[in-house]
């Protein structure tokens, strides 16, 4: 049972209290849109949290007062869909709803039971109603097989209406699917950079993603020697993305930074801030680079081995293997945690398993322990506070 996400939903209920109680179908799409993003968000308390006691006395208070908020939310999504009908001007507000309303099936959200059948039935019948929106998810219920038999071909088909109806989601899914040959038979580089590049114009804070695969476009023709881009556009392409709140190139320039790339000076000082707000916004490699750092002496952070396995910790729950290798160690040495050889052999068996899915080496050294290894700091329990990274929750 997840606890952080009855009481992130809510919070999510009562800053948004406002638009739950406007009578404004515009408002009522906004909140759903901002709800549904937050527990999407890979690094959301409202998909996994951590926690080191038992939650079940706290659960009941909170689900009582959101069940009120689940009853409320689903009339009004039914009044506006039948009030809708009657007028077609407002049914690009209904297609939404009807998106989003598969969305809570899909995920058993608002109270109601998982169901993905009617989650793949809701996104059809919004996609009849051309919403960009419900074709993308109706898209990848094809691709995933998600609520109907798999079928790539109308995968590919419903990905490239959604991105013709100007979905942020499918220009990206289907430019790289056209890029990268993800579906045998389907690669079109011209077109799959069309597509990229116009996902890339239309990036915002909602749907910065397209930013980094773009920019990974750019930065690998220059690297054949294709004239089509120079350096700084690819720093700038990067710089927009990190702008916009897309981790990935957040790393990255944290990264050209640390290392003075594309032209750039080297400084510590703006790559620990990138760095860190990639780190806060759940990008695993980002969270062991604050987490190197807090590991060892440097005029920018002060040693802090507890901090550092926290920040390890959240890295080597996203699949990070040098990370799952560095919590195996941490256990090892008793360095930000007591020691505790059972849970260090345990993650050493997960280091070996990433390596293996990921086709990885094991056999990497681990300097920085070395020289940490006379200097154990053993602690007691360790609350692991996770980091709260969605936009709609930043503000709370």
């Amino acid at each position: 049972m997840n606890m952080y996400r009855y009481k992130q939903e809510k919070k999510l209920f009562r800053l948004y209290s406002e638009h739950l109680n406007s009578n404004n179908i515009k408002k009522l799409l906004e909140f759903l849109g901002i709800y549904i993003q937050t527990y999407e968000d890979e690094n959301s308390l409202m998909k996994c949290s951590i926690m080191s006691y038992n939650p079940l006395k706290e659960v009941e208070n909170d689900f009582y007062e959101i069940s009120s908020h689940y009853t409320t939310i689903i009339a009004e999504i039914d009044a506006y869909i039948i009030f809708s009908k009657k007028l077609p001007k407002n049914r690009k507000f209904m297609a939404k709803l009807i998106a989003y309303l598969g969305v809570a099936y899909e995920n058993g959200l608002l109270g109601l039971s998982r169901n993905k059948l009617q989650a793949f039935k809701h996104y059809r019948q919004s996609a009849q109603l051309n919403c960009p929106y419900g074709t993308f998810r109706l898209a990848q219920c094809y691709e995933k097989g998600n609520g109907v038999q798999k079928n790539i071909k109308q995968a590919l088909y419903f990905y490239r209406c959604a991105a013709k109806l100007g979905s942020a989601e499918a220009l990206h899914t289907f430019g790289t699917i056209l890029l990268q040959n993800n579906f045998a038979g389907e690669f079109n580089e011209e077109m799959g950079y069309v597509y990229l590049r116009i996902a890339f114009r239309k990036a915002t804070k909602e749907y910065p993603y397209a930013c980094f695969d773009y920019s990974r476009y750019v930065e690998h023709s220059i690297s054949l020697g294709y004239g089509f881009f120079d350096i700084y556009f690819c720093f700038k392409s990067y710089l927009k993305g990190a702008m916009l709140e897309c981790p990935n190139c957040q790393y990255k320039i944290g990264e050209i930074y640390e290392k003075g790339l594309m032209g750039e000076e080297h400084s510590l000082t703006d790559a620990l801030k990138w760095y860190k707000k990639a780190a806060m916004n759940g990008q695993p490699d980002a969270q062991l680079k604050i987490a190197d750092f807090l590991l060892t002496k440097n005029e920018f952070y002060p040693e802090d081995f507890e901090l550092a396995y926290n920040y390890a910790l959240k890295s080597a729950i996203s699949e990070n293997c040098r990370a799952a290798k560095y919590i195996s160690l941490l256990f090892e040495k008793g360095i930000g945690i007591s020691r505790n050889q059972n849970l260090s052999e345990w993650w050493n068996r997960i280091y070996h398993v990433y390596c293996k899915d990921q086709n990885v080496s094991p056999n990497q050294k681990y300097i920085v322990f070395e020289k940490l290894v006379n200097r154990r700091r053993p602690t007691e329990d360790i609350k692991v506070q996770p980091i709260l990274t969605s936009n709609a929750l930043k503000a709370l």
